[in-house]
């Protein structure tokens, strides 16, 4: 199976509607695929073939989701590249994963090499694609599992690893994390954190339910203000450092989470001050969730009020778990059970049964 078309199969009945909100830009379910499309059909005349590892390294925007997709239509694999980093960096975390392209957006990295994609192809922006030499042959067992995406992290154990997702494990992980969220054609997201982080349970869970996603992260404040009070949005999925603003910003009166259904805050634990100045002022209670890259989302604090601040809430339903070596107050090794966990580490490589303990992750949290 290939998640980009279950995406097309699943907005068949929303082509129209629109799917992505950038400033003033717009386009529809069907102009997005239309565009993945274009793109990725220019990548398969470059010569990006199925399975190949495919740097992004692009500032959020519509076309960073467009690249992501048409990457993921050719069966070839997504490798996420944050922005922020030196050429240096880059060049480090794409030799550990074993890129062998790297399509970026025009002015954020420097490679005379690389190939300008031509005008046309993209939405607004301008792209290139640099061919790299990597070793022959793929890692026993990478092609079987039908790779989708790497996320290059630190893993639980410090080393630097690339977490793999197969298109499989992506569909269940989205599927699981919807049980919470409930994401429906009805929501207008608020987006503000960094897609080279935060992108299969989040931006395509959104898109396999029809969502419309506008992206808030390049003018923040004023754009996630403006998505509140302009277009309604009923789903934000932020951090603190955003609520923290929003919570201090004098431009937002008291009701501007009238139409919010629900404001999740991720990326790390919710001060208990930030929560209680966003309670005070909008009379709203932040949900917490924990998320960890090879597992997914399996909580999330859906109910509760302020007595509940600093929990991760309850296990969602398609997840276990368990603690081993409890001391005498119940504390110990956290352990995770559940559909769409890792695939495998990419380097060194580690497929499934090798990472987890007979189906359960040691997350390294107590």
């Amino acid at each position: 199976m290939n998640i980009f078309e279950t995406i097309r199969h699943e907005t068949a009945d929303v082509t129209d509607k629109i799917a992505v909100i950038e400033g003033n830009d717009r386009l529809t379910y069907g102009q997005l695929l239309a565009t993945a499309d274009r793109i990725a059909g220019r990548l398969a005349k470059s010569g990006v073939e199925p399975f190949s590892r495919v740097g992004i390294l692009c500032e959020d925007s519509i076309d960073a989701i467009a690249a992501s997709l048409a990457v993921l239509s050719l069966s070839t694999v997504v490798v996420p590249v944050p922005t922020a980093q030196a050429d240096a960096e880059i060049n480090l975390a794409l030799d550990r994963i074993d890129v062998h392209y790297l399509l970026f957006e025009e002015g954020t990295y420097g490679d005379r090499h690389a190939v300008p994609l031509g005008a046309g192809i993209f939405h607004r922006k301008k792209f290139l694609l640099l061919q790299r030499t990597v070793p022959a042959g793929p890692p026993r067992g990478y092609e079987r599992m039908n790779p989708a995406f790497i996320r290059f992290s630190s893993g639980t154990t410090g080393t630097s690893k690339g977490v793999v997702l197969s298109h499989e494990s992506i569909l269940e992980r989205t599927n699981a994390a919807d049980r919470g969220l409930r994401i429906t054609a009805e929501d207008t997201v608020l987006w503000v954190l960094s897609m080279s982080f935060h992108f299969v349970v989040t931006i395509l869970l959104f898109l396999r339910r029809g969502a419309t996603i506008d992206l808030c992260g390049q003018r923040f404040p004023g754009s996630l203000i403006e998505g509140l009070t302009r277009f309604a949005g009923t789903f934000i999925y932020a951090s603190p450092f955003h609520y923290s603003v929003l919570a201090h910003s004098a431009a937002l009166p008291s009701d501007s989470f009238k139409n919010v259904r629900m404001a999740v805050s991720t990326a790390m634990k919710l001060p208990d001050t930030i929560a209680e100045a966003f309670s005070e002022k909008f009379g709203y209670e932040l949900n917490e969730a924990y998320g960890i890259i090879e597992v997914g989302l399996p909580f999330i604090r859906l109910s509760g009020g302020g007595e509940k601040r600093g929990s991760v809430g309850t296990l969602l339903p398609d997840y276990k778990l368990r603690i081993d070596n409890q001391d005498a107050e119940g504390i110990g090794e956290i352990y995770l059970s559940g559909k769409g966990m890792l695939d495998a580490y990419y380097s060194p490589w580690q497929d499934r049964e090798s990472v987890l303990h007979d189906g359960w992750f040691k997350t390294g949290d107590l």
